[in-house]
């Protein structure tokens, strides 16, 4: 019969390897970005101003919606006094707020066909950005570049409080509004 004790060091040593390997695999392979333009969506969509989410991000059949420019921001922000004189360097940055859902090359993906035709809101698939009191920074993957919220996943399951954008919702959303989809649709 033989000795556990001998084969022991071996099974704590894979255990601990693939836990280490598990669970800091996010951490190697995702990186943190900060937005450069502290940013609350809440200041801009709430009573004071009342802005609504077209008047920043304009839809279009490009491959993702629009954000602001800096002639956006300037434009507004030129009528408000005590605003801060370096937001034009600020948004001149880069990337003054890195995208929390750039898709993959080789996936289309219209925001007018959903917003403009469909009638969709955006908080349906984007969540409540409208009541953000800050920008939230964004995981990118340091290999494909694409940022960890397309998934909503790591290497462990699901990222606490990322709102995912996976195919599997959009083919859910068109399953229940019978909408008729082939794969094509999207990916080219």
């Amino acid at each position: 019969m033989k000795r556990l004790g001998g084969s022991l060091p071996w099974v704590v040593g894979i255990a601990t390897g693939l836990a280490l390997g598990w669970w800091g695999y996010a951490a190697l392979v995702f990186e943190e970005r900060v937005p450069a333009v502290p940013f609350s969506h809440a200041v801009h969509t709430g009573e004071a101003v009342g802005m609504t989410c077209d008047d920043c991000h304009r839809t279009s059949n490009v491959r993702a919606i629009s954000l602001p420019t800096v002639d956006d921001c300037t434009a507004c922000h030129m009528d408000f006094p005590g605003i801060d004189r370096d937001l034009e360097e600020l948004l001149a940055l880069d990337d003054p707020w890195p995208s929390s859902l750039e898709q993959p090359e080789g996936v289309r993906f219209s925001h007018a066909q959903h917003v403009d035709l469909a009638g969709m809101e955006c908080s349906a698939c984007h969540g409540d950005h409208g009541s953000a009191t800050s920008a939230r920074s964004v995981a990118v993957n340091r290999i494909s570049g694409y940022p960890r919220a397309l998934w909503g996943r790591d290497g462990v399951g699901p990222v606490e409080g990322a709102h995912a954008m996976e195919m599997s919702d959009c083919v859910d959303c068109h399953d229940q509004r019978g909408v008729v989809q082939s794969c094509l649709d999207c990916h080219r």
